[in-house]
C-alpha cells in the first residue's frame, strides 16, 4: 500500500475524481442548441409557437414568449418538455 502514499498517485487520483465529478455537472445541463429555418409561426395565448427545421431534417416544435423576426435562419437554445414534444426557447438569435 505504499503507492497510496505516493504524491503523484494521489495527484492523479484527485484529478481523475475532479474530471468524473465535473462530467456529471456538465451533463446535467439540459439546454439544447439548434440551428435551422423557422416557419409556421402562430400566436397563442401565452406566446408564439413555431416550427424549426434543422440541418439534419428534423422538425422541432418550439414555444417562445417573444416572436421571431419573420421566417429565416435562427439559432435557438432551450429545453425540451418532459415528453420531448416541445422545445421551450430561452434564447433565439437570427443568423
Amino acid at each position: 500500500m505504499r503507492f497510496v502514499r505516493d504524491k503523484y498517485f494521489l495527484l492523479c487520483a484527485a484529478v481523475a475524481l475532479v474530471i468524473v465529478v465535473s462530467s456529471f455537472y456538465i451533463s446535467e445541463d439540459e439546454s439544447d442548441s439548434h440551428v435551422g429555418i423557422v416557419h409556421d409561426v402562430h400566436k397563442s395565448e401565452n406566446g408564439f409557437v413555431f416550427t424549426l427545421d434543422d440541418s439534419s431534417g428534423e422538425s422541432i416544435r418550439c414555444f417562445s414568449k417573444t416572436p421571431p423576426d419573420g421566417c429565416g435562419m435562427y439559432e435557438i437554445e432551450g429545453s425540451f418538455s418532459d415528453d420531448g414534444s416541445m422545445l421551450f426557447v430561452s434564447k433565439m438569435s437570427k443568423m
